[in-house]
């Protein structure tokens, strides 16, 4: 043991190092702590704030409108061509598609490996080269890519019961008003029909002229023009010339010849209806105010920011620019409501760090005030914030963002930056009060005592967080910013405790008289009854082979039992639990075919039970559109299609979670049967589509159905899964013109010209446009079909005519509307019906594909209080005895296939930590034996993790997970330090047995202190929301339970592993007996 000299030369000896010089220049290090201040305000301020982390997803989407095809013609004639040559491309994961109506929707996925730009070049490469291959009138392919963070930061209703017209004029300007904000990326206005240059042709006319529509569409293009004719020399100065020919109101159009029979011109007025007005409604939205019980139309406007934006700034902006819109713009009963306001949740996210850091210091403060003395509690306190200061800069220095996983990641350290800054305080104090050093020498010898563990347990654990950032996918990317953050955190607190602290203490107690005698503090105090039963224990344990054995055998099999109860299925796994939110969203599909009015009364059926739920703020219904929230190929639009957005009153408002909320709607909705009806309540994490998921793959359409079909019933009668669906979108049938050849070559016609034809007459044709002030104007030509009872309706022909709006649909409705349309031949005009058969045939709204294969998904959602995996497992059980054709496979994916991914990848970020530990270990003790009890102890942590949260009723979770690596950390950190003393003892003179025991006392109350410190610091996390609860838990259980190993089995397996050192004389070994019984 040494003496108080050898300890002074130590002191004296460290003098000379760099590491005295902050100790000894107050100075410099005050100057340094007000750098560290003001940059890290700084950078706190400055930082770019967003809701979730600027994700990099090798992700693309290829859309390919073909106006007017069937499902099945727009899968043969786009789809399949663009796939075929999409599947040469390298580095592509997956290739999945839908065809629907008009549209082809491909989506690509490229391997996490590649580089995104050049994925990219290479896939519109790719598209522009097929598109040769497609159709003539499918349009120009557009290739997107797919971003995290391209998502509505917050949306704005303009709301009033105005006409569309002013309505459409406000919104504009108010989009107008918004994009100018710097940030702003797109402000995109929904729930305005589109403004068109209509020309109804009448079909008597046209018929009684001899004409079709083709000609009609032909005579307006020819003499729609604008173009330069060049420049003009006159005066000696040159006048530029331009043809004026583009018509530019209905009159224009009215007057214009069309055609010249028995040589009288046939002008536009006499065979057709022109004017300008709003398209047929294809969408609408209002929405509810529970406040006044006002429920009115509105139009809707997202905005989107910049990358790097600052989420905060835009949109206090953007509600800035509103007010200020609303005050100085809008008429009076117009009025601007906000809805889906993320500020709100990175707001939500920064109280609780700041709430949270301010208890953890609070808290250090009490127990060390409680442990040690007011000038220690002091010091160590001001470690904290000094820590997350130089965080905060490092966060700038590399381009962070500070979003929900920054956050996440900076409250997690909490638990871990404590640490370092408790065992180099504790060390002054105890150098301070047993050798009666003054503060300097007592600082320096702190150091050099504690700052080869230090460094080493610091290191240890950054390697279980490092390999964090090797995660794949989605949720690798999402996961990334995690090892980032805790890593600035750790290093921070590194260099506070060991360079800033010390020289903070020295100042602190530089009036300190180590003669002058000090009360015992209470919870000194308050140890000695737990160091005396703790030192019974090891003095019976530790010369106890038996004992020994009995400790280890008992930890594993506890470790075992820990194990089984994932196993056994006692504790749950999820990837991410719901969260409450402040929203949540109601999708509602009526049967294909049904009509826009149809999907309104079922929507006003659903209004009014929302309307009675409880904590209601306002809601936002959209017909003609449901809610997408996921990177997947899903039909998002559709006269059957609404959705509604219901935004609850603010958290401390309430006494429900708004799952807990959707859940009652969800079973008061079940009496609606006429429609199917989704409650969507999103959970934390990035988007993974449905919880549970069943992909249905086969060659034969039919047989795949049948199969999807099956599963859904079977899924249905699981208990805790709900909205379970199949994405089969059956169509109400397909009218199928077969055109006879020899017809066709007897009237001299050609297949392209009948379908060109009657495609005009039934579809219309918009492919002229009128080009002013920058917008595009469509002149849609179409035959008119309009019912004649609501042409000739007074209150339709004055809403009309006052409002511009089309409220007469003009659609055939029957075949025979187009059977007796006449086809002008060389031999006359002919009827289609005299050209083609007829007939009707079942047909689907959506063709799906994955990898080229043909797919149908089964989807279902879970209760909060039913895992994902329960329910997987539940239908695996059922599927298991089932005989389905051959070519039918089946395959699980949704949250189930997240999970294992993640997991997965989890579990290799540890082997890959553990490995690092185990060198930085190797490297320190220069040992294997040594580095072997530390790793034994770590997975024993499991056992008190396990058993709490089972206890509780809360699941494994990702966040757990998370708490799991950190709790590896603290476990590590607190074994290296004991060892380290018993290795030191062993070095001053004591007999290992003696070392052990004698060094788990010396650090009993560190030891307890820093795991009070981590408990409670973390603690408030668990009640502050689901996703940081399970988290919070985690570390506290784990931590506790680590308690016990560290003051325990690390004793004990350091007596049974490490080899006794050389032996000592009687006499050495009498005067560490005697200097430890002075001492106890």
């Amino acid at each position: 043991m040494k003496s108080r000299e050898d300890i002074l030369k130590d002191a004296e000896s460290m003098k000379k190092t760099p590491w005295a010089f902050f100790v000894h220049n107050w100075h410099v290090t005050f100057l340094i702590l007000v750098a560290i201040v003001i940059g890290g305000v700084m950078n706190i301020v400055t930082l770019p704030k967003e809701a979730d982390p600027e994700v990099t997803i090798p992700m693309a989407a290829v859309s390919i409108p073909y106006p007017g095809a069937s499902p099945a013609d727009v899968e043969k004639l786009v789809t399949d061509r663009m796939e075929e040559r999409l599947a040469s491309l390298a580095n592509v994961k997956s290739i999945s598609s839908a065809s629907r109506e008009g549209l082809s929707s491909i989506m690509v996925e490229f391997e996490a490996s590649a580089d995104l730009d050049t994925s990219l070049r290479d896939l519109r490469s790719k598209v522009e080269d097929a598109s040769a291959l497609l159709p003539e009138n499918a349009l120009d392919p557009v290739v997107t890519e797919i971003r995290l963070d391209d998502t509505p930061i917050i949306t704005f209703s303009l709301l009033g019961n105005v006409a569309p017209d002013a309505l459409k004029a406000y919104g504009e300007a108010f989009q107008r008003k918004l994009e100018e904000i710097p940030g702003i990326s797109d402000v995109q206005l929904y729930g305005l029909e589109r403004e068109e240059m209509q020309v109804l042709v009448d079909r008597k006319a046209l018929e009684g002229y001899g004409l079709s529509i083709g000609q009609i569409v032909s005579a307006i293009r020819a003499n729609h023009a604008d173009a330069p004719i060049g420049s003009l020399l006159a005066d000696e100065y040159y006048y530029q010339a331009t043809l004026d020919g583009q018509f530019r109101t209905p009159e224009d159009l009215l007057e214009l010849p069309v055609a010249s029979v028995n040589g009288q011109n046939v002008h536009l007025r006499d065979i057709a209806l022109v004017r300008r007005a709003f398209g047929e409604t294809e969408s609408a939205s209002r929405m509810f105010v529970a406040e006044n019980g006002e429920e009115k139309r509105s139009v809707t406007l997202q905005v989107r920011k910049r990358t790097g934006g600052n989420i905060l700034n835009i949109i206090d902006a953007a509600k800035k620019a509103a007010a200020d819109f609303e005050r100085s713009e809008l008429p009076k009963g117009l009025s601007i409501v906000s809805t889906n306001d993320y500020s709100v949740y990175i707001r939500d996210d920064i109280r609780t760090l700041g709430q949270n850091g301010l208890q953890t210091i609070g808290i250090i403060f009490l127990i060390f005030l409680f442990a040690i003395g007011v000038r220690e509690a002091i010091v160590t306190s001001l470690s904290i914030p000094f820590i997350f200061l130089i965080a905060f800069l490092g966060l700038g220095v590399l381009g962070e963002t500070l979003n929900s996983l920054v956050l996440f990641s900076l409250i997690l350290s909490l638990g871990l930056i404590v640490d370092t800054s408790i065992v180099i305080m504790e060390g002054v104090h105890e150098h301070m009060k047993r050798y009666g050093l003054s503060a300097s020498d007592a600082a320096l010898l702190s150091i050099k005592t504690y700052r080869a563990p230090l460094l080493s347990s610091t290191l240890t654990t950054v390697s279980a967080f490092v390999p964090m950032a090797m995660m794949s996918g989605i949720t690798g990317e999402f996961v990334k910013h995690i090892p980032i953050t805790v890593t600035l955190a750790l290093s921070a607190s590194l260099f506070v405790a060991l360079l800033l602290l010390p020289a903070m203490a020295v100042r602190a107690f530089r009036h300190f008289d180590p003669k002058k005698p000090r009360k015992e503090p209470l919870m000194s105090r308050l140890m000695v009854p737990l160091r005396r039963a703790h030192r019974r224990l090891l003095d019976k344990t530790i010369p106890s082979r038996r004992r020994r054995w009995a400790w280890v055998l008992g930890m594993l099999v506890a470790f075992g039992l820990a194990l089984a109860l994932p196993l056994t299925g006692v504790l749950k796994a999820q990837l991410f639990p719901q969260v409450d939110l402040e929203f949540f969203l109601v999708n509602i599909e009526l049967p294909v075919g049904s009509t826009l009015a149809d999907t309104d009364a079922a929507a006003m059926r659903v209004e009014e039970r929302i309307k009675k739920l409880p904590h209601i703020d306002n809601y936002v219904t959209v017909l003609g559109a449901s809610s997408d929230i996921t990177f997947t190929i899903s039909s998002v639009a559709g006269s059957n299609k609404a959705n509604i957005t219901v935004t609850l009153v603010p958290k401390e408002e309430r006494d429900m979670a708004s799952y807990d909320i959707s859940d009652l709607l969800r079973q008061d909705l079940k009496g609606i049967t006429n429609a199917k009806i989704d409650v969507v309540q999103l959970a934390a994490g990035p988007p993974t589509g449905a919880p549970v998921e069943v992909r249905v793959y086969g060659d034969t359409p039919g047989h795949i159905e049948i199969a999807a079909k099956d599963i859904e019933a079977e899924l249905k009668a699981i208990p805790g899964a709900y909205d379970v669906s199949t994405d089969i979108e059956r169509g109400t049938g397909e009218f199928t013109f077969t055109l006879k050849r020899d017809q066709l070559s007897y009237y001299g016609l050609t297949a392209s010209q009948v379908a060109n034809e009657l495609r005009t007459a039934v579809f219309g044709n918009d492919s002229i446009k009128i080009i002013r002030d920058g917008k595009e104007t469509p002149i849609v030509v179409r035959m008119d079909f309009r019912d004649p009872d609501c042409v000739n309706d007074p209150v339709t022909k004055l809403l009309e005519t006052r409002d511009r709006v089309t409220l007469c649909a003009s659609h055939p409705t029957s075949v025979a509307d187009i059977e007796n349309l006449l086809v002008p031949t060389p031999q006359g005009s002919v009827p289609v019906g005299r050209l083609a058969d007829i007939r009707i045939r079942p047909s689907v709204t959506a063709i799906r594909h994955d990898d080229r294969d043909n797919i149908v998904s089964v989807r279902a959602y879970n209760r909060a209080d039913v895992p994902v995996v329960d329910i997987t497992a539940a239908l695996q059980e059922k599927l298991k005895d089932k005989k389905y054709p051959d070519d039918v496979r089946i395959a699980f994916g949704g949250e189930t296939e997240e999970v294992t991914e993640s997991f997965q990848s989890l579990w290799n970020a540890l082997i890959v930590g553990i490995i690092l530990i185990v060198f930085f270990l190797v490297l320190q003790f220069k040992s294997y034996r040594q580095p072997f009890i530390i790793m034994f102890t770590l997975p024993m942590a499991f056992i008190g993790v396990f058993f709490g949260l089972a206890l509780i009723g809360r699941n494994f979770s990702f966040p757990g997970f998370i708490g799991l690596v950190a709790l590896a950390g603290v476990v590590v950190n607190d074994a290296i330090v004991l060892i380290d003393r018993i290795n030191n003892n062993i070095a001053a003179g004591y007999e290992k047995a003696e070392a052990v025991i004698h060094s788990a006392g010396e650090r009993l109350q560190p030891i307890i202190l820093t795991s009070i410190t981590t408990a409670a610091g973390v603690l408030p996390l668990a009640f502050a929301n689901e996703l940081w609860g399970d988290l919070a838990w985690t570390i506290v259980f784990g931590i506790t339970f680590s308690t016990i190993l560290t003051l325990i089995l690390v004793p004990i397996l350091y007596m049974m592993i490490e080899r006794d050192r050389k032996p000592r004389t009687w006499f050495r070994a009498l005067l560490v007996r005697l200097a430890r019984t002075a001492e106890y």
